[in-house]
């Protein structure tokens, strides 16, 4: 009985790491994409705006 038990805490052991470190990942992986979504919202205001950082500026119906 003695070995089963070492087993499953060892077992439980294991499964408690992969949750932690998962849990890292996938919060390092949200962090990322949290800082893409804010760069694509400067990126848009700058279009908007049409200031030079922009790949284009707005077009106006009288050019």
């Amino acid at each position: 009985m003695d070995i089963v038990q070492f087993l499953f805490s060892v077992v439980n052991l294991l499964l408690a790491l992969v949750v932690l470190f998962g849990g890292r990942f996938f919060m390092r992986q949200i962090d990322e994409l949290k800082n893409e979504i804010e760069e694509l919202h400067e990126h848009v205001a700058d279009l908007e705006q049409g200031t030079s950082s922009g790949l284009i500026r707005p077009l106006k119906w009288n050019e």
